[in-house]
């Protein structure tokens, strides 16, 4: 069985090699059959030498480079061949909770089948904040629609050109990865028709933009804003400089639905479902993490974690030991499968399977180091502060190198800003969530409650300016 599970693992290990490879560089079929060659080759070698442990590693490893290689040829991403400079009328249904920002309204349009010979169908609209839009209207669409372009990052103004360095963004693919081949700019649009989407997601949606609504009621910006964030990955209020003050501190992660929050809220979870028998408690759980992560919207670093967390439920269900390392790899496997360009273009996807390595594997060495220096002196009232170090600095040893390398600059205060700023965000969640839910029964309870929140909240918000002073 122990064997089996080292095949596998390397098979997946190399499937996602082969994917990370085509996705840097869109490889051909003789490539694709060079590698398959190299595996049959290490094969033959695996049996005449006496079945080598080094070729059989080889072997699956390039087998699996090689199925990473066709699975992502089979990807379906092209736009339309020959985009128009003139104006189009479609027709098509919003699948995603709209995107409302402080001057403009984002829209992800599913183009109906009948009005597009399109290959990808789903169109990005930037739209004004003047009508209100929701999942599920069906609308048509007046306008220009174009490819989306490429385009140079600078750095900001308060960061010097020796800490930061323009790069190209590549948001054709980071759309593509959404299956987003097109976007139109404030097009004329017609409501056709409300509620055609799923009702389970319409009302998951009605659910969180009441919740995030009664954080606005009772607390100002950014503070509400950041609670939503915490809790529920929203970000639209927060403004450029304070999301500029936690990209310089390192602390970006936290304002967005990140694997940590996800964590934490699934350990709340079980303990809510803990008095339930065993198998309602199992069953409960893992689908109120599924939920939760629809109701979000489906990001990639949310949907690892709820794969880990549904993992490390099943696992405890059947009496199985859960294994971290091996459970991300499979999430990771089963992502990629589902959408190859995951690996290769989403930024959040791969700081999330980094990160999550770091604190698998670079976390214990650090505690060791730890140990060693204090001489064991935090085991005991301070062992919090020793845990909050080595996962900090563990998860940030792992992310610096892809960050620095991916976004052209990154943060080294986050080592020291995370572990001031990660011991509260627990609290802030829980103090944010009481805030949102009773706010659905009283506005006066609600406020109450929420002057612990904002003291949280404030709490992070000042670390997260203060640190970003340093840079």
């Amino acid at each position: 069985m122990r064997r089996l599970r080292k095949i596998i693992i390397l098979l997946i290990v190399g499937f996602l090699l082969g994917i990370f490879l085509a996705g840097l560089d869109d490889l051909g079929g003789a490539v694709r059959v060079l590698f398959l060659v190299l595996a049959l080759a290490f094969g033959l070698l695996f049996f005449l030498y006496q079945r080598s442990r080094i070729f059989g590693v080889l072997v699956l490893i390039f087998l699996g480079v090689t199925l990473g290689l066709f699975r992502y040829s089979l990807f379906s991403v092209g736009g339309i061949d020959n985009f128009s400079s003139t104006k189009q009328t479609v027709v098509g249904l919003i699948v995603a909770d709209p995107d409302r920002r402080d001057k403009s309204t984002r829209l992800i349009v599913e183009l109906n089948p009948s009005t597009t010979l399109r290959v990808t169908t789903r169109v990005l609209v930037v739209t004004d904040n003047f009508i209100d839009y929701h999942y599920g209207d069906q609308i048509e669409l007046t306008g220009k629609l174009q490819p989306p372009e490429n385009f140079l990052t600078q750095p900001s103004s308060q960061t010097s050109a020796r800490q930061s360095r323009p790069i190209v963004f590549d948001y054709r693919n980071y759309l593509l990865v959404r299956g987003i081949g097109e976007i139109s700019y404030y097009p004329k649009i017609k409501i056709l028709a409300r509620g055609e989407g799923s009702a389970l997601k319409a009302g998951l949606f009605k659910l969180k933009n009441r919740f995030l609504t009664n954080l606005r009621q009772v607390l100002p910006e950014p503070a509400s804003t950041l609670a939503g964030g915490l809790i529920l990955g929203d970000k639209g209020g927060l403004g450029p400089k304070t999301e500029e003050e936690f990209r310089q501190a390192g602390m970006s992660h936290i304002i967005v639905l990140s694997g940590y929050n996800i964590i934490i809220v699934a350990e709340n979870v079980l303990k809510l479902f803990s008095w339930f028998s065993p198998f309602w408690s199992w069953l409960l759980g893992l689908g109120s993490i599924f939920l939760f992560v629809l109701m979000t919207g489906g990001e990639a670093a949310a949907v690892r974690s709820a794969v880990m967390a549904g993992l490390a439920l099943i696992a405890r269900r059947f009496g199985r030991t859960y294994e971290a390392g091996v459970a991300l790899v499979l999430a990771g496997f089963l992502m990629v499968l589902w959408n190859p360009r995951l690996l290769a273009f989403d930024l959040g996807f791969q700081l999330s399977f980094l990160a999550t390595l770091g604190l698998i594997y670079l976390s214990p060495i650090v505690e060791k180091g730890i140990d060693k220096i204090s001489r064991g002196t935090l085991d005991t009232k301070l062992k919090w502060l020793k845990e909050i170090i080595a996962t900090t600095t563990g998860a940030q040893i792992a992310v610096y190198p892809w960050l620095l390398w991916r976004a052209g600059n990154a943060s080294l205060v986050g080592f020291i800003s995370n572990i001031f700023a990660l011991p509260a965000v627990p609290f802030a969640m829980f103090a944010s969530f009481v805030t949102g839910i009773t706010g659905f029964t009283s506005h006066f309870l609600s406020l109450l409650v929420s002057y612990p929140t904002y003291f949280l909240l404030e709490y992070i918000l000042q670390i997260a300016h203060w640190f970003a002073g340093l840079v």
